[in-house]
């Protein structure tokens, strides 16, 4: 969709995702044969405005508990605290609308759960971008993002990161369309360098 609303309210009932879930391990069990298919690890990953969706589920603390990893690839926004018009910033980032990727943030960085955020520079009109967003988050967890250099395999500009144990940041430059949506195929990438490490060793799954 267009927006956050169709995201938000696609999980407005809490049960919804549950009941996706259920569906989910039917279907493969009755493919393979296996009855004994379960979730043993979860992750969540958005890109632009699927973040809103991400966000109903962790609200919930049966889905909270269950989920490991969260990956929000340019996809974590929120509106300014005196509304809509010229001021911007960080510390004007309403933050009780991110409270659950606040919550989330500081699992991680305590080890507890991975989270991955990427976001860009672009300034979107009227409410904060994702690195104001990324930046409050930052600010709440108490992690501080340093300057970085270089480009990956998309020839994307690194501006800054920030790595506390399972909390990862990468911001990038570029202000267009298509460089927002090169956030999308950031996905293997991501899951690569923090989810599999933490799921599988070398000899199979962890544990």
């Amino acid at each position: 969709g267009v927006g956050t609303s169709g995201y938000s309210r696609a999980f407005q009932d809490p049960s919804r995702f549950g009941t996706m879930l259920k569906r989910l391990t039917r279907t493969i069990s009755r493919k393979t044969g296996n009855g004994d298919v379960h979730i043993r690890r979860l992750a969540l990953a958005s890109w632009s405005a699927g973040f809103a969706a991400v966000s109903r589920i962790l609200s919930v603390p049966e889905y909270y508990d269950a989920v490991d990893t969260v990956v929000l690839l340019d996809s974590l926004h929120a509106q300014y605290t005196s509304g809509e018009g010229a001021a911007r910033g960080a510390e004007l980032v309403d933050v009780k609308m991110l409270r659950h990727f606040v919550r989330f943030a500081r699992d991680a960085a305590s080890g507890k759960k991975t989270m991955v955020i990427t976001h860009s520079a672009i300034v979107p009109p009227d409410y904060a971008s994702t690195s104001e967003a990324t930046a409050a988050l930052l600010s709440e967890v108490g992690v501080i993002a340093v300057p970085a250099s270089g480009r990956n395999s998309r020839s994307m500009a690194l501006a800054l990161e920030a790595d506390e144990r399972g909390l990862h940041v990468r911001g990038f430059r570029g202000t267009g369309p298509q460089d927002h949506f090169d956030h999308l195929h950031l996905i293997g990438d991501t899951l690569r360098s923090w989810l599999v490490p933490r799921w599988y060793t070398a000899s199979g799954e962890r544990p």
